[in-house]
């Protein structure tokens, strides 16, 4: 695969300016760069929103939308009509991932470990969470 697959990275954001800056930092200095982030304002009351607007006015990667409150699963789906990605990925925004994050999730995406998959899921990521996802793959792709 010459090229790497574009991911879209969904952030949904409501009340999280405390934790939002550690949240985006860590998708921005990803060592994967073939990434979309798609901030979600869910009708912060905090300065959340205008955080946002200043990571997108800086950042030609992220993209943020403004809506009223409707939930994390509604400010998830909210997003979905507006990615680019071939995939997408959800962050919450009280969260961050280590810089090599999307680089290990992309990994059976270029075809080396066999057929490639439609999905990739994970849940806390370490190498040894990786490994066993690795090989369940390949089980998967063997039956």
């Amino acid at each position: 695969m010459s090229e790497k697959v574009k991911i879209s990275v969904i952030v949904p954001v409501y009340n999280v300016e405390k934790y939002l800056k550690k949240c985006v930092d860590s998708l921005l200095n990803q060592t994967y760069k073939n990434i979309e982030i798609i901030l979600v304002d869910d009708g912060s009351t905090d300065g959340s929103g205008k955080l946002c607007d200043s990571y997108a006015e800086q950042n030609k990667s992220v993209y943020v939308l403004h809506k009223q409150n409707g939930g994390l699963s509604d400010a998830r789906n909210y997003a979905i009509p507006y990615i680019n990605g071939k995939y997408v990925s959800y962050i919450d925004s009280d969260d961050y991932v280590d810089l090599d994050f999307f680089d290990k999730l992309a990994k059976p995406l270029d075809g080396t470990m066999g057929e490639i998959p439609d999905m990739v899921i994970c849940t806390h990521v370490d190498d040894s969470v990786l490994e066993r996802c690795a090989k369940q793959i390949q089980v998967f792709q063997e039956q």
